[in-house]
């Protein structure tokens, strides 16, 4: 039996991929809705101050507090935490506390070094796995497998930190 666009069969996996897909995209949502909500909180409930990080310590309150109400750090948390969710929908990413610059320029900027970084890794993991891996598997079930495995796996149970350290 072949599958051809227009068949049932074919509908109905079409209709089982999207609504997987589906699923997975409002998972992600939701994931990215809640974390959001937790370190907005996080930085609210923090007893560290915007207003002293940006200006230093010598500044006076009514320095801090002209401070706070350009940045609109005098809002009430939710209207503030409503506002940023209205402008992250947008593109806005808002303004740099410390740099009184746009957040979305400084980002843009530095994810240029992040992708170099990321993929540089990516290449350097693959040129060592994938030999590592052809050569595990043509010795498989003897000790040069079972090395191999073993320095993989302690590799990846070790946090990401700890490896950069070293």
């Amino acid at each position: 039996m072949t599958m051809a666009p227009g068949d049932g069969v074919w509908t109905v996996a079409w209709g089982r991929a999207i609504r997987f897909l589906a699923g997975k995209v409002a998972i992600a949502a939701l994931t990215v809705w809640v974390a959001s909500v937790v370190v907005f909180a996080a930085l609210n409930v923090l007893p560290s101050d915007p207003a002293t990080s940006a200006l230093g310590r010598e500044a006076t309150e009514a320095q801090k507090a002209v401070f706070r109400a350009a940045m609109g750090l005098d809002r009430p948390p939710l209207e503030r935490y409503l506002d940023w969710a209205a402008g992250m929908i947008q593109g806005d990413f808002g303004i740099s506390v410390i740099s009184q610059n746009p957040v979305g320029p400084e980002l843009m900027q530095r994810l240029w070094f992040t992708a170099v970084l990321g993929i540089t890794a990516l290449v350097i993991s693959v040129l060592i796995a994938l030999p590592l891996a052809v050569l595990a598997a043509r010795r498989a079930g003897r000790a040069l497998d079972v090395s191999i495995s073993s320095i993989a796996i302690a590799i990846t149970a070790v946090p990401e930190f700890v490896i950069a350290i070293i």
